[in-house]
């Protein structure tokens, strides 16, 4: 469904109202991450999802609010339930495929979007890269109820400079870093050779033609070779994985 049918959804369902409160607080998505400006075409895609976890239209919904405050030029698509592996209503590779060079596009989905872009022939990034559209990801929101997306707008309602000049400092300490000692009281002994790496920033800020990542931001990472790690990790924690989710208790 695209905009107006989507917005009418989002009003049967009792989303509306919702969206329109939390949108000044994600008007940031748009003026820090992407930097977006009048002639920018903004495509936004989320999904229905299930009575009470309905995240992924609420996000979307938020996000177009938010990018019509500014006066910017958005398009508000929400299909239908998904599975996990294809959009019903809209094949998304088609979509993307679609999209003007230089447009703005933004994921809010239930799960995530490998596996539906085939169509594309390349991965997202890639393909984005080639067509100089800036995009975001926002996934796994199926876990999340009604009653937590505020919490969810609170992950995205940050201050993006301070936390790229945060990221900057982290990056430097990697980049001239040999080696990584990792321990905790759980019993996590690793040592981590990280000479022949460099440290990636996702600070959710995407100003670049063609740039992209997940939203919310907020990591500094490397991923140094298996050959490079020794040790053993101890997970004392709550894990989500393929497999499900194992909640510790104590």
């Amino acid at each position: 469904m695209e905009t107006q049918t989507a917005l009418l959804f989002l009003e049967q369902q009792g989303l509306s109202e919702t969206c329109r409160t939390y949108a000044p607080r994600l008007r940031k998505i748009f003026t820090d991450c992407f930097s977006a400006q009048p002639h920018d075409e903004i495509f936004i895609v989320g999904e229905e999802g299930e009575h009470g976890r309905q995240v992924s239209a609420l996000l979307a919904g938020t996000c177009y609010h938010a990018a019509q405050l500014l006066g910017l030029r958005s398009r508000l698509f929400i299909q239908g339930k998904a599975s996990s592996h294809a959009l019903q209503e809209m094949d998304l590779g088609e979509f993307i495929l679609s999209l003007p060079p230089r447009s703005i596009l933004l994921f809010a989905v239930s799960r995530h979007i490998s596996g539906l872009l085939k169509k594309l022939g390349t991965n997202l990034r890639k393909y984005c890269q080639e067509r100089r559209i800036r995009h975001s990801s926002t996934t796994s929101l199926e876990n999340l109820s009604n009653a937590q997306f505020r919490v969810l707008v609170s992950t995205l309602d940050v201050d993006y400079g301070l936390m790229k000049r945060q990221h900057e400092r982290v990056k430097e300490l990697l980049n001239a870093t040999r080696l990584v000692y990792i321990t905790t009281k759980a019993g996590t002994k690793l040592t981590v050779d990280v000479s022949r790496h460099r440290a990636i920033s996702a600070d959710g800020i995407f100003a670049e033609y063609g740039q992209g990542g997940n939203l919310p931001g907020g990591e500094v990472y490397l991923a140094p070779k298996k050959d490079l790690v020794e040790g053993k990790v101890v997970i004392d924690g709550s894990s989500r994985n393929a497999k499900g989710t194992v909640i510790t208790s104590r």
